[in-house]
């Protein structure tokens, strides 16, 4: 009960301060994400961070959120997935997916579309994205962990959202990306670590994307990434919502400041 009601004032808290809900939860291989979360108070969430074990169920009940309610930012970075993978049609419009939360009309989404998921955080020790795991959603941003070796087929299919996706490889020996981004990111940038241009540009996995652009900073969100809190002392939420300039009136959960992500 402690657990649930610290989830209940967090998200009061952040509701009041800045007019959306974050909240971050810690789940487990025992607790996931269905027994922390009641489905009224899931269908509200604009942002979660999620620390701990992430089942493939709780991905499946992410998906739903993210289809049937508000959900637009999800922060992974703490956590580890099962199998060290993100599943196949992770946030795919596959409603099936979270039969938990299909009697919910109210926020539901068209045929055809996916999750509204804008922004997601992955951790590092993350070694495979699924087959469409990003498919119709509407991801603006993808980093890439450099620890993901496979990577799998149409990942970011039809996201007619997309911006740009960050990569850490400085050798493409032994990362698998075959079909990954055919077809799907010509109005894409790719960003790839500084001196590395010609490795992405001489590759057919990875030379169809309509511009490729080196980076210093392995490690934050740059100006280039988001165009977000470009050192001009504004904060943003992780799905790109402006949080106002005081970070320590703002609930726990992960931001952008400063053209950086920050974790408070």
């Amino acid at each position: 009960m402690k657990k649930i009601f610290g989830l209940f004032f967090m998200l009061s808290f952040v509701t009041s301060a800045i007019g959306i809900n974050v909240v971050e939860v810690t789940t487990s291989k025992e607790v996931g994400l269905s027994k922390l979360l009641t489905k009224e108070e899931a269908l509200m969430l604009d942002s979660i961070k999620v620390d701990g074990y992430v089942s493939i169920e709780d991905i499946a009940f992410l998906n739903g959120i993210s289809n049937y309610g508000r959900l637009t930012g999800i922060d992974l970075s703490d956590c580890t997935l099962e199998d060290n993978a993100l599943p196949i049609f992770a946030f795919y419009a596959i409603k099936a997916n979270a039969p938990q939360l299909s009697s919910s009309e109210e926020f539901a989404r068209p045929d055809g579309f996916g999750a509204r998921v804008k922004y997601i955080s992955l951790p590092e020790g993350l070694e495979r994205i699924g087959d469409a795991a990003f498919s119709l959603s509407d991801l603006m941003v993808l980093d890439i962990p450099r620890t993901v070796k496979h990577l799998g087929n149409n990942i970011v299919g039809n996201c007619k959202s997309l911006k740009m996706v960050k990569v850490a490889y400085t050798s493409l020996e032994d990362i698998y990306c075959d079909g990954t981004f055919d077809g799907e990111v010509s109005a894409v940038t790719l960003m790839v670590p500084k001196g590395t241009k010609d490795l992405y540009l001489n590759s057919e996995a990875w030379n169809t994307f309509g511009a490729i652009v080196e980076y210093d900073d392995v490690n934050g969100i740059g100006r280039l990434e988001s165009g977000l809190g470009a050192a001009d002392g504004r904060i943003y939420t992780i799905d790109g919502r402006y949080a106002g300039t005081d970070i320590n009136a703002l609930g726990h959960g992960m931001y952008i400041m400063d053209g950086k992500k920050v974790a408070k």
